[in-house]
């Protein structure tokens, strides 16, 4: 995860739990049915907001199409062309590899 991205995600919990402790601070100068009121309203308004977000973020997610020819990979770097695969412990099955090879180890290794 890049810097910039981290420092996002750190401002955004920053920031909500200074708003949580700021309404629960609010609340509690409240009755209890002032409180629930207020929390009603608030959960109103959020759920709101959380729904409109919701639809944003699925039209932008389907704006513009995809070229399926563009691959998403770096073809540039060079596969590997050999693999070494070790098996540790005991192993009383085939290991079957990523690249189709077939593991095959009845002994434990040591």
């Amino acid at each position: 995860m890049a810097f910039r991205t981290k420092s996002l995600l750190a401002l955004a919990s920053t920031v909500c739990a200074a708003g949580m402790g700021g309404w629960a601070w609010f609340l509690s100068g409240k009755t209890l049915q002032e409180a629930d009121n207020w929390s009603s309203v608030f959960a109103g308004f959020a759920a709101v907001a959380f729904g409109v977000a919701g639809v944003v973020l699925s039209i932008l997610s389907l704006r513009g199409p995809r070229d399926a020819s563009s691959p998403e990979v770096n073809e540039s770097a060079a596969p590997a062309t050999t693999r070494s695969v070790r098996v540790e412990g005991d192993v009383d099955a085939p290991v079957i590899t990523g690249d189709d090879n077939v593991v095959v180890q009845r002994k434990p290794v040591r």
